[in-house]
């Protein structure tokens, strides 16, 4: 069973095909907020790379109207006591909200696994134990890579601090709802997060920067990549109208058409550059005709695009970052020209750029067509990013567990045997002294510094008594 709260307006799938689905409505004001092109037409121009104003910006607004909508959702006693009936064996949650963790509590569930639909929150990270380790992994927002200045990792601490107040005011604000409502010992969102059978973290380890895991995470990345099917005569005329193809989407929620004229007719520049080249480009306003005069450019409401990514004649694909195109693409073996938007997007694109299979260019470059030119001409010239592309999809393909394998069998586990307390972190409920073990150097260097005060008092001592011994002259 799918429980899901009906936010935006803008969404009309729920993600699954076969599971019985039970929605919740929106709660009242929350889907005029995802109303107009304004909020998103806006993130063409505004700057993530201040992990402060991001919060301020974002990741709040977000906050609040998750908060907003759980409030109204635990109002709704009719639907939970039809959930509470089902009577769940396990529950499963994605925590960039808390408020499912909640429910699991009040509902009865008492096993349950957490997810995280990109790659693993700092939310998720400290409450199952794992070091953040901000000096070399960066953060849920960050925009470094893992070789980082100075600088870099002060800006990558603070975006990390940021995302951790962007999940503390969440579960925050959402414990204190179930504490009117069920009690004030209602237990703790985050201690909910720690008796998380596993966590799922929708990345690969074979894309996604090294870190330090425990037994409780599991990558299940691609877990969502379809198995291609052949094209249907209209596109694989398409694809073959030239022997170079390319697509150019920017994901479902910053649309194409929301994008500043400046950087469309850059866009459209850098097309007519390469007039050998088929550009399918997802754009949502056909009616635009945006494109009208260049026969290289096909725009399309929305594309197959898994189905085109595994074409023969596709050369690349210029992407926002999202996590689901980032991985669709490694799978395929496609190299990339990643123009992240916003959130996580800045870090995937890093992500790939480290791994050779991908092209990096700042938002504020699509304005700039001479950039747009160049890393197209890179990315079609330059076999490396093709070579490496289908070297890491050869390993994807061959890994030694299939994802769907380790998946099933994870939830299999987690359903029988519940909540796995010898999995438990003991390093989570640590202080911060404890933990990094400063009391040990502490008195390791109190020590040394005795040893060294002491030495000194000797050689002084010795000092004093050989001057003394030494006959005075006359």
């Amino acid at each position: 069973t799918v429980f899901l709260p009906l936010l935006s307006p803008n969404v009309k799938t729920n993600g699954t095909k076969l599971a019985k689905t039970v929605t919740c409505p929106a709660a009242p004001g929350v889907p005029e907020l995802f109303e107009g092109d304004e909020h998103i037409s806006a993130t063409w121009t505004q700057s993530f790379e201040n992990p402060i104003a991001q919060y301020f910006q974002t990741l709040k607004f977000i906050a609040d109207t998750q908060a907003k909508q759980c409030a109204f959702t635990i109002q709704q006693d009719e639907l939970l006591e039809q959930l509470r009936n089902e009577k769940f064996d396990l529950g499963i949650t994605e925590v960039f909200d808390a408020c499912g963790l909640g429910l699991f509590e009040v509902l009865g569930i008492k096993a349950h696994i957490v997810t995280c639909s990109t790659i693993m929150f700092e939310g998720v990270a400290k409450h199952i134990g794992l070091d953040l380790s901000p000096s070399y992994v960066p953060s849920s927002i960050s925009t470094q890579s893992d070789q980082m200045s100075y600088l870099d990792r002060w800006n990558n601490f603070v975006s990390g601090e940021s995302f951790n107040a962007f999940y503390d005011r969440v579960a925050s604000q959402e414990h204190k709802m179930f504490q009117k409502k069920f009690g004030d010992d209602f237990i703790s969102l985050d201690e909910k997060i720690a008796q998380a059978s596993f966590a799922f973290v929708n990345a690969d380890p074979l894309v996604d920067f090294p870190r330090t895991i425990n037994a409780k995470v599991v990558y299940v990345g691609g877990i969502a990549v379809k198995e291609t099917k052949p094209l249907d005569k209209y596109w694989e005329d398409i694809m073959n109208l030239r022997k170079d193809a390319f697509i150019v989407s920017f994901g479902m929620y910053v649309q194409g058409y929301t994008m500043p004229e400046p950087m469309k007719k850059a866009l459209l520049a850098a097309f007519k550059e390469f007039p050998h080249v088929t550009f399918i480009w997802k754009y949502e306003k056909e009616e635009d005709e945006i494109a009208k005069g260049l026969d290289n450019v096909l725009t399309f409401k929305s594309i197959p695009q898994g189905d085109l990514l595994a074409h023969k004649n596709l050369r690349g694909f210029l992407t926002h970052g999202g996590m689901n195109s980032v991985t669709e693409a490694s799978h395929r073996g496609v190299p990339l020209i990643t123009v992240p938007i916003l959130g996580d997007q800045m870090r995937n694109a890093k992500m790939v750029e480290r791994m050779g299979t991908a092209i990096h260019l700042h938002k504020s470059d699509l304005a700039n067509a001479d950039k747009v030119i160049d890393a197209f001409r890179k990315l079609l010239t330059n076999e490396s990013y093709s070579i490496e592309a289908k070297r890491v999809a050869a390993m994807i393909a061959n890994r030694p567990i299939p994802v769907k394998t380790l998946l099933v069998r994870h939830v299999e586990f987690a359903a029988q045997f519940g909540q796995l307390k010898k999995l438990d972190s003991v390093g989570r409920t640590q202080s911060f002294i404890v933990y990094h073990s400063l009391d040990i150097w502490g008195a390791i260097v109190l020590a040394l510094a005795t040893i060294v005060f002491v030495l000194l008092k000797i050689v002084l001592v010795l000092l004093r008594k050989l001057l003394a011994s030494k006959p005075k002259k006359d």
